[in-house]
């Protein structure tokens, strides 16, 4: 669980995922991510491949948690994309939150997977 005081923060995610083996990472990967984020990982292995495509999915999770709540608007994995550390918004969801804002996530990666978390202060 992720919690904060409504005082500090107006949004949280946290989203945690087993580590997708690389079969399943493959199939998913049309999904799951932009063609700029598939492009970006070509050339990687097929268990590299599966680990990012694992850590994005979880990011993306953890957006939609992190601004769901405040903006009401369903959104969908192609509508961001992990860029250099932070994630981007590809769609305009609000007045407040439209294409092109980035946000910070951490993530920390473990033997079974990955846990990631977007806070967004006041």
């Amino acid at each position: 669980a992720l919690v904060g005081d409504g005082a500090n923060w107006q949004g949280l995610g946290l989203d945690a995922e087993h580590w997708l083996a690389p079969a399943r990472a493959a199939r998913l990967c049309g999904e799951l991510l932009t063609p700029v984020e598939r492009e970006a990982l070509a050339g990687l292995s097929e268990d590299a491949l599966a680990r990012h495509v694992t850590l994005t999915f979880s990011v993306k999770e953890s957006l939609f948690k992190a601004l769901y709540p405040l903006t009401g608007r369903r959104f969908y994995f192609q509508d961001a994309a992990l860029e250099d550390g932070r994630i981007r918004l590809l769609t305009d969801l609000s007045e407040d939150w439209s294409a092109g804002t980035c946000l910070s996530f951490r993530a920390e990666e473990e033997s079974a997977g990955v846990l990631s978390w977007i806070t967004i202060p006041r």
